[in-house]
C-alpha cells in the first residue's frame, strides 16, 4: 500500500500522512482511496473503493505519494 503526504511550500518534510491504493484530485480537494471488495478485503486485484481520506488543499499545499 502507498503513503501519501501533505506537504506545505518551502517544507521540506510532510506534515501528514495517509495509507491508501490510490489518490484522486476533484477541484481543490485530494481524496485518497483503497481499493477492496464488499466482502472486506482490499487490493489491487479488487475494483470496489473505500474513501480513506478527503483533503481539502490550501494555497500552497499539496498531496505527493512518497512510497510504495
Amino acid at each position: 500500500m502507498a503513503k501519501f503526504g501533505h506537504f506545505k511550500v518551502g517544507i521540506v518534510a510532510s506534515f501528514a500522512e495517509y495509507e491508501g491504493d490510490t489518490m484522486e484530485m476533484e477541484k481543490e480537494f485530494v481524496k485518497i482511496y483503497k481499493l477492496g471488495s464488499i466482502d472486506g478485503t482490499y487490493g489491487p486485484t479488487h475494483p470496489e473503493r473505500k474513501l480513506v481520506a478527503a483533503i481539502r488543499l490550501d494555497k500552497g499545499h499539496d498531496i505527493r505519494k512518497i512510497s510504495d
